[in-house]
């Protein structure tokens, strides 16, 4: 075992050279355009890192900590007591009535339940966005900040929900989880998997269309880093609701769960984008310009305009592709300016 972690830690360091060697050539790209190109790039970095993931992380770290799942039988009842003494403060949990006649079981499970859906919520927000920026962000350090920050942010909110954290030593094993899902995000190893995660979006008259592995790949890799980010936010979730555990395995989610919650997520775009994949495989070559000159934008560009899924979704849907639409075309800009909405705390109704 001790063998297995050290082969792992030194492939998370070959990794993470991977990830710097991407920034500095996107800053070299950038500097080669203008040198305040790249100095406004430094500054962007600096500030996502300061206020996306430095400052939640000293938020969390000042959250009180409250939950441990334990592995003796005889805790179980205490345990009860004491997180729906806390859950009576939970303002996610006012109008429910803790005085009624049910058992402390009875009473936990009911408050977990509301829980639940505020903290799905979340991660369709969180987890959406990680998709569609990543998909289109072509640059294995920006997927891997993109990560990074959303996960760190969607640990803290599901905290919140939960008022309260894991111990120290629990935060620190959810840290480690959240670097390997940067490394792995931020690497080229996630297209490996996308020719069989997307291959239903793929038939044989779409394989004629021009770059089509290359927009495949972008969409395979906003789908794995959107599954990395869901296993973390259910891994946090564990920590949050379970009382007893027989081992640590109960704290990891299944693969199954992981990703049928991705799909379940991405869906609706998912569809979009083999429609608009459809329509590009017969239109006219004269229409081939602009897509060849950024494929993975232009078939973006095409879901956008297409309705589709649930009624009243539509808007919704739409909405978040232009993002990234926007992202797209003006990284620096647009990303400054719009990466403070990704992880704004949401407001429950």
């Amino acid at each position: 075992m001790q063998l297995i972690k050290k082969i792992f830690f030194l492939f998370s360091i070959a990794i993470s050279i991977i990830i710097v060697r991407e920034f500095i050539s996107l800053y070299n790209d950038l500097r080669s355009i203008d040198e305040y190109w790249g100095y406004a790039f430094l500054i962007f970095v600096a500030f996502v890192l300061i206020y996306f993931v430095i400052i939640p992380l000293i938020k969390t770290l000042a959250i009180p900590r409250s939950f441990s799942p334990t592995k003796n039988l005889d805790e179980i009842e205490a345990i009860y007591l004491k997180r729906l003494k806390r859950f009576q403060k939970n303002k996610h949990l006012i109008e429910y009535d803790f005085n009624c006649s049910k058992t402390n079981e009875e009473k936990y499970k009911d408050s977990i339940l509301i829980l639940q859906a505020r903290v799905m919520a979340l991660r369709q927000r969180y987890i959406s966005k990680v998709f569609y920026s990543t998909a289109v962000s072509q640059n294995g350090f920006l997927d891997a900040i993109i990560i990074l920050s959303a996960s760190i942010n969607l640990v803290k909110e599901i905290f919140i929900t939960y008022n309260g954290r894991v111990s120290n030593k629990d935060l620190f094993g959810i840290g480690r989880k959240i670097y390997t899902a940067m490394a792995i995000g931020g690497s080229e190893g996630v297209e490996y998997a996308s020719d069989e995660i997307f291959a239903s979006l793929a038939s044989d008259g779409m394989k004629s269309i021009p770059f089509i592995d290359k927009i495949m790949g972008s969409i395979g890799d906003g789908f794995v880093n959107a599954m990395l980010v869901t296993r973390i936010s259910f891994i946090t979730e564990y920590y949050c609701h379970k009382v007893y555990i027989s081992s640590d395995k109960d704290l990891r989610p299944s693969f199954r769960v992981v990703y049928d919650t991705a799909k379940l997520i991405t869906g609706d775009v998912r569809e979009r984008i083999k429609i608009a994949l459809k329509n590009i495989a017969v239109e006219k070559k004269e229409n081939f310009a602009k897509y060849a000159f950024n494929p993975v934008a232009y078939v973006m560009d095409m879901a956008n305009k297409i309705n589709g899924g649930k009624p009243g979704d539509e808007n919704k849907g739409k909405k978040t592709i232009s993002e990234a639409m926007e992202t797209v075309t003006n990284k620096i800009e647009y990303g400054f300016e719009k990466i403070t909405g990704i992880f704004k705390k949401i407001k429950f109704p």
